[in-house]
């Protein structure tokens, strides 16, 4: 089972801390088709619920599903998108440890 990560979140009385599931890449790919994750920064964030949203189309976040996405958001997104949007989508944290070298080798 995968280990919780405690995450302070500011809220209006006072900071309150939530439990965040550390998940492993083997965990990841067994969601696949159950829910359309992908990796930005150090954290999972499932779109799906976006999809059909997306002013460019779903087939654009197709085609970068369950990969790590930090570097292309970072060049083709303003900076609310993953300030304001993306977190509410957030699944957890991942455990780098599990993931390929490759895997995140998109980043600059």
């Amino acid at each position: 089972m995968a280990s919780q990560l405690n995450r302070n979140t500011p809220g209006t009385s006072g900071e309150s801390t939530t439990k965040l599931k550390v998940w492993t890449k083997n965990e990841l790919d067994e969601l696949k088709g159950k829910k359309d994750w992908l990796v930005y920064g150090d954290s999972v964030y499932n779109v799906r619920p976006f999809l059909p949203h997306h002013p460019g189309g779903d087939l654009l976040i197709k085609h970068v599903l369950y990969t790590d996405v930090t570097d292309h958001l970072g060049r083709f997104h303003p900076k609310y998108v993953t300030e304001e949007k993306l977190p509410n989508f957030l699944m957890g944290k991942i455990d780098v440890s599990t993931f390929p070298k490759d895997f995140m080798r998109s980043r600059t």
